[in-house]
């Protein structure tokens, strides 16, 4: 799931609990979220862990940056519904 589709679906009470656990605002975490779904913007590491965590991991830190996840967080790889990491780019040393 994405965090578009996550905080689609919370309340706007709930919405604003998650963005205060999450250390930031309701308005930022929409603007993320829609430019994400552009493919405008990558969620920085430490948003992306505080969201998979407060979201109980439905919005996986690897959905904030499908592109390099496996760099940033290599002890994903290979995780239950993790993506497969691109061929070219094989696993980090």
């Amino acid at each position: 799931m994405d965090l578009y589709q996550y905080i689609d679906g919370l309340t706007e009470e709930e919405l604003g609990v998650f963005a205060k656990q999450c250390d930031t605002t309701p308005l930022y975490l929409w603007k993320l979220a829609r430019a994400q779904r552009r493919g405008e913007h990558l969620i920085k590491e430490k948003l992306s862990s505080l969201i998979e965590s407060n979201s109980n991991r439905l919005v996986r830190r690897w959905e904030s940056n499908p592109h390099d996840w496996f760099v940033t967080w290599p002890e994903l790889i290979g995780a239950d519904g993790a993506p497969a990491v691109p061929a070219q780019q094989g696993a980090p040393a």
